[in-house]
């Protein structure tokens, strides 16, 4: 069977108004053209779908049909308050996910946990693209969160349950929030939480693969993107304490700081 490689077709499209994915797994393809902002999505059944689908939908034709020089979808999550907040980005396990969810869980507010798309003016600002959040069992539990929940049932293709906002909260999810920092959360079952600055460079590296990787088609300008948005804000390593309402309070404080 001759395999679709990825890296060789997207050089080729590059320079082309056209851009195409094929998870060859299911036999499923995604055609857009750039000129008609128009897509195509061809599979066999309607079970053909790559399995993170359902957690963030056409996720490639948001990020072709949206991106440009300013404008990029973000492999990250959001908090902040009253309009304003913080980029927590990182690898799998890294705490991203359960940190937002504790924010949220806890009054911060919050435009999803995965992906975001950012735009890069005078100042930086993200917008939600997906309601959907993710977390694996042991972080629920942490959270303390009842799992026997019927939102709480469905388990996605990485073993993490899978729910919407309206399913933990009755807060709104914002349409907007302006972004004043970077932040690359650790697990390291710390007795408090504690905040560090790191270099922009580090930010890019541990902000940029696991994006590029998931969005084909357009590889070039995501990383340029990416290092954009790391050379406009600070960045700062954020080492996670054991308590969802301490680590909440320790980034609300740090967030209202970034203001002053």
């Amino acid at each position: 069977m001759p395999v679709f490689n990825h890296l060789i077709i997207e050089a080729e499209l590059a320079s082309t108004q056209y851009r195409v994915h094929h998870y060859q797994e299911r036999d499923f393809w995604q055609f857009f053209c750039l000129k008609s902002r128009r897509g195509v999505q061809l599979m066999r059944t309607p079970q053909s779908l790559p399995d993170w689908d359902s957690g963030s939908p056409l996720r490639n034709f948001l990020q072709w049909h949206l991106s440009d020089k300013s404008v990029g979808l973000v492999h990250a999550g959001v908090l902040g308050t009253d309009g304003r907040g913080a980029l927590f980005f990182g690898p799998g396990k890294s705490g991203k996910s359960g940190t937002i969810l504790a924010g949220i869980l806890h009054g911060l507010q919050s435009l999803g946990d995965d992906y975001v798309l950012v735009k890069i003016t005078d100042s930086v600002n993200a917008m939600p693209l997906f309601s959907t959040l993710k977390c694996d069992p042991v972080s629920l539990e942490r959270l303390g969160i009842n799992q026997g929940e019927p939102w709480a049932q469905e388990t996605n293709w990485q073993g993490k349950k899978q729910f919407v906002f309206k399913d933990i909260t009755t807060a709104e999810q914002p349409s907007r929030m302006k972004i004043d920092a970077l932040c690359l959360p650790e697990v390291v079952f710390a007795k408090r939480t504690t905040i560090k600055p790191m270099d922009s460079k580090e930010a890019f590296l541990s902000l940029a693969p696991t994006g590029v990787a998931q969005i084909p088609g357009g590889r070039a300008q995501n990383f340029s993107f990416c290092a954009e948005l790391t050379r406009s804000l600070p960045a700062y390593r954020i080492s996670l304490g054991v308590d969802p309402v301490e680590i909440t309070e320790t980034l609300a404080t740090f967030i209202a700081k970034l203001r002053s």
